[in-house]
């Protein structure tokens, strides 16, 4: 089992470029908002804690730049604060075909409502995954139980 994921990876890594390969370091941009940065870094804080390798701001060889690269899954994360879904679409146009793509669309925060899932009334950010309808609203707590759910079950 251990073979095949180094395959992976390996195979993965040949897609970035080498000057822009840097696994598992978290890189935030300097125009990046703050609610992209958290989720950047609350998906890759998870990612490492799963020993899953990921390069943040992964350039590929071939053109196209990702927010996360998930280097085993051949899997791109792209966060979208204030890019349209139609822009998404175009990026996503960039990147090798054969990639996996999920696109996290963040609504932005909202002022104390109620957490869906523990009923605490603080802050909340509100965001969807691309593709689908449902907003969710979910505290700091409760976005990072739901971002390593997702990763275990293979969603992200």
């Amino acid at each position: 089992m251990e073979d095949i994921v180094l395959m992976k990876r390996n195979e993965a890594r040949r897609l970035i470029r080498d000057s822009n390969f840097k696994k598992n370091e978290i890189r935030i941009g300097k125009n990046e908002t703050t609610l992209h940065a958290l989720f950047k870094t609350l998906i890759c804080k998870n990612l490492l804690e799963k020993k899953i390798d990921f390069v943040t701001e992964a350039i590929f060889e071939n053109g196209g730049r990702a927010d996360i690269f998930i280097l085993e899954k051949f899997m791109v994360v792209e966060i979208m604060v204030s890019e349209k879904e139609n822009n998404i679409e175009n990026k996503k146009k960039t990147y090798p075909k054969y990639l996996k793509f999920k696109g996290i669309k963040i609504i932005g925060y909202t002022k104390t409502l109620e957490c869906e899932d523990c009923d605490r009334h603080i802050e909340l950010i509100c965001f969807n995954f691309v593709g689908e309808q449902k907003i969710r609203k979910k505290c700091k707590d409760c976005l990072e139980k739901e971002v390593s759910y997702f990763i275990e079950n293979g969603s992200l």
